[in-house]
C-alpha cells in the first residue's frame, strides 16, 4: 500500500482497486510498453461507448485511427522520460463519430522494479464544462438581442486591425444609427422596436464580406468594420446600407418604415481605435443633423 496508508493487507488493496474500477467518475487506462490497453475501468468503457473486450489489448491508433498517432508519440515520450503531462483534446468516440467530445487526459508513467514502464491515463469528459465556458464567452462578447458582436468585441477587433505590423492601410469604419427609433418604440411598443433592431442586425452582414465585421455598438447604433477599402467603395457601401438595410420591416401585418444615418471614415494605420470611432460617430451625427434640417428626423 502507499506510504500514506496504514493498511497492509494486500486483499484490501485488491478490493480497493476493484471498487475504483467500478465506481470511479473518471476513466482509467493503463497502457503497456507497446501502448496496448492492459487495464481499464468501467467509466472508460462508458466514455468510449465500447466494451472492455473491444478495448483491451488494442492500441489507441487501432481504436481511433490515424487521429491517435500524434498522441501515441507523446505516450512514448512520457514512457521514455518518466515525465507527466496533462492535455485537452477533442475527439469522437463510439457510435457518434460526428459528435466529437472534449477530453482532459492526465498522464503519468509507473514503473515497478526492472519491469517495463506502464502509462496511466486518467480520462475526464469535459464537454459540458467546455460548452458552458464557450457559452459564457459568447455572452461576454456578443449582444444578447441581436447575436452580433458587442461593443467590447468590436472595439477589441478594431484595435487589432489598427495595430497590425506591417501597417495595413484602407480600413473603413461605418457608424450606423436608426433614425427616430424612439418614435418606433413609442408608437409600436418596445417589442416592435426590438424586432426592428433584430431585422437590421440580420441584414447588415449581408451587405459586407464574410471577412468584415458587423456589430451592435449599443441602443440603436451599429458598427461595420470593412477592411481593404477605398473612399469610393466606402461611400458606395454607405449608400447600400441606407438602401437595403433600411428597407421596410413587416411585423405581424404592420410595415414599419425605417431610415438610417451612416457616418463613414477611413482609419489611418496606427491610429487609436477611440479616435477612429469618434470620427465615424461625428460623421454619422453630422449626416443625421443634415437630415433633421430637411425633415422631422433628428438625434434622440
Amino acid at each position: 500500500m502507499p506510504r500514506n496508508s496504514t493498511v497492509t493487507d494486500p486483499r484490501f488493496e485488491h478490493a480497493l482497486l476493484e471498487a475504483l474500477d467500478a465506481a470511479a467518475p473518471v476513466g482509467l487506462a493503463v497502457l503497456d510498453a507497446e501502448l496496448r490497453h492492459a487495464r481499464i475501468n468501467d467509466a472508460l468503457c462508458r466514455m468510449m461507448q465500447l466494451t472492455s473486450e473491444e478495448i483491451l489489448g488494442r492500441t489507441p491508433a487501432e481504436l481511433h485511427g490515424p487521429a491517435a498517432e500524434e498522441a501515441e508519440q507523446m505516450y512514448r515520450h512520457l514512457l521514455a522520460t518518466g515525465e507527466r503531462a496533462t492535455i485537452e483534446i477533442t475527439a469522437a468516440v463510439g457510435a457518434n463519430p460526428d459528435e466529437p467530445r472534449h477530453w482532459r487526459l492526465n498522464m503519468f508513467p509507473v514503473r515497478v522494479d526492472d519491469a517495463p514502464p506502464a502509462l496511466c491515463i486518467l480520462v475526464e469528459d469535459i464537454t459540458d464544462r467546455r460548452s458552458l465556458e464557450e457559452r459564457l464567452a459568447h455572452l461576454a462578447y456578443h449582444d444578447q438581442l441581436t447575436g452580433l458582436p458587442n461593443r467590447t468585441l468590436v472595439a477589441e477587433h478594431l484595435g487589432r486591425l489598427l495595430s497590425r505590423r506591417p501597417p495595413a492601410p484602407r480600413l473603413g469604419v461605418l457608424f450606423v444609427d436608426v433614425d427616430r427609433f424612439k418614435e418606433i418604440n413609442d408608437v409600436y411598443g418596445h417589442a416592435a422596436g426590438d424586432a426592428v433592431l433584430k431585422a437590421i442586425a440580420s441584414r447588415l452582414p449581408q451587405v459586407i464580406r464574410p471577412s468584415d465585421v458587423a456589430g451592435r455598438w449599443g441602443g440603436d447604433e451599429f458598427i461595420l468594420l470593412v477592411d481593404d477599402v477605398d473612399g469610393a467603395a466606402l461611400d458606395a457601401l454607405s449608400q447600400r446600407v441606407r438602401r437595403e438595410v433600411a428597407a421596410p420591416i413587416g411585423l405581424g401585418g404592420t410595415t414599419i418604415a425605417t431610415t438610417l444615418s451612416v457616418g463613414v471614415t477611413l482609419a489611418r494605420p496606427g491610429e487609436a481605435a477611440s479616435l477612429v470611432l469618434e470620427r465615424a460617430d461625428a460623421a454619422m451625427y453630422a449626416r443625421k443633423q443634415g437630415r433633421a434640417g430637411a425633415g422631422p428626423a433628428g438625434k434622440r
